[in-house]
């Protein structure tokens, strides 16, 4: 029932007229005091001075549900480490216990530390706190490794305890929806705050959602499609994603089946079909429960996910089970910029 009243909402938020409340007019009271939170919290975020080290970069949204900002973290955390800078990573414990920060490591337990956070650690390969308190998972990982000079949240941009020097918001396909606050509509606070962001990521949108001087453009694409297996255990993948795809396709319709426990199942669909993988996705919910007896019980010769549920299942051995790996693609200004602001961060 609850899956189900988060689909009809959202289907609301992202109509086509998104200037129609509808029935969404009921929760306008709901919305309003969604506005007067968010605005007190937004007041009392603290942004970081030079002297503050290290630098704290939050990449977040406005919007409930799928962006691509997780892609967007990896591939910001992937840019600086190459680039000879010392990065770490913090993000929430989603679903995770109510308890103290922890580092996160590769062999983390899904259930203590949430999955983002386990995703983060293993494909970056940088150090990865994870705690229901941002604030305090930013502590542990400065003690852990006092050598860092940027850390990224992945998430966070309304968490009023975590200090930070750099807000980036991230802008998925769907936009702003109707541009209300929740739960009339996706907004977490309201848009007129982006303005506050220090800069906009763009992430296939088919419009600005607001003017902002500084914007720009990402592309989230697919990468690797490895078996479950292969990306459990670090091998290097043998077979091009074309070469991947091709085995895929030799299943009939209703053989070869997807799942997603993102919060944009639509657009892991719609990257499969790019792919020549038609198939239909099973939406799971974002941070859904998964295991393996929950994999086994599902029909079909082959299934694919997305790696934030491939996180959950480390010990399952059923051989159907594909993932696919997405990366985000940056325009080149984008680096070029946030050098420059990291550069005038620095202690002089």
């Amino acid at each position: 029932m609850r899956k189900l009243l988060e689909h009809a909402l959202q289907r609301r938020w992202y109509a086509p007229n998104p200037s129609r409340f509808g029935a969404l007019s009921l929760l306008r009271p709901a919305a309003w005091l969604t506005g007067v939170y968010s605005r007190r919290s937004r007041r009392r975020i603290v942004r970081a001075n030079a002297s503050q080290q290290p630098i704290v970069i939050v990449v977040g949204n406005l919007v409930a549900g799928g962006s691509g900002k997780t892609p967007a973290v990896l591939r910001i955390a992937e840019y600086l480490h190459l680039r000879g800078w010392r990065v770490g990573l913090i993000c929430h414990a989603y679903r995770g216990p109510i308890a103290d920060a922890q580092i996160v490591r590769r062999d983390s337990a899904v259930a203590q530390v949430g999955d983002e956070a386990l995703l983060l650690a293993q494909q970056s390969g940088l150090p990865v706190a994870s705690g229901s308190d941002r604030g305090q998972a930013l502590r542990l990982i400065c003690e852990q490794h006092p050598d860092l000079q940027v850390i990224i949240a992945d998430d966070g941009l309304q968490h009023r305890p975590l200090v930070r020097h750099l807000e980036l918001a991230v802008f998925g396909p769907r936009g702003a929806g109707n541009a209300q606050l929740l739960p009339a509509g996706p907004l977490r606070e309201p848009l007129v705050h982006a303005l506050q962001m220090d800069a906009l990521l763009l992430n296939e949108t088919r419009q600005t959602p607001i003017a902002h001087p500084t914007q720009f453009r990402l592309q989230v694409v697919a990468s690797r499609l490895v078996p479950l297996r292969a990306f459990h255990s670090e091998q290097s993948d043998k077979l091009s994603i074309g070469e991947a795809c091709s085995t895929l396709k030799q299943w009939a319709p209703g053989e070869l089946i997807a799942i997603a426990g993102v919060g944009d199942p639509a657009r892991f669909e719609k990257t499969l079909a790019n792919l020549g993988l038609e198939c239909k996705v099973t939406a799971l919910g974002d941070h859904a429960y998964l295991d393996c007896a929950m994999i086994r019980s599902m029909p079909g010769k082959a299934i694919i996910m997305t790696a934030k549920d491939a996180v959950k299942l480390r010990d399952c051995d059923d051989a159907r089970c594909w993932v696919l790996e997405v990366t985000a693609e940056f325009e080149p200004a984008f680096f070029r910029w946030l050098e420059q602001r990291l550069a005038a961060l620095l202690p002089q």
